[in-house]
């Protein structure tokens, strides 16, 4: 049986968000940026995003 993989990846999100919070009350690791207008520089450095309109 293959072993269980285990996913690093961080998810976007924007500080003060409910996803934001709800999201790492479930061991989700998040990085958070003070404004949706910063998620799509972090997007073009190669960092994902999730959870963000």
């Amino acid at each position: 049986m293959p072993a269980a993989v285990s996913i690093m990846a961080r998810a976007g999100t924007r500080n003060g968000d409910a996803r934001d919070a709800s999201l790492r009350s479930h061991g989700f690791r998040l990085d958070a940026a003070p404004t949706d207008l910063i998620n799509p520089r972090k997007l073009l450095l190669g960092k994902p995003l999730f959870g963000n309109a």
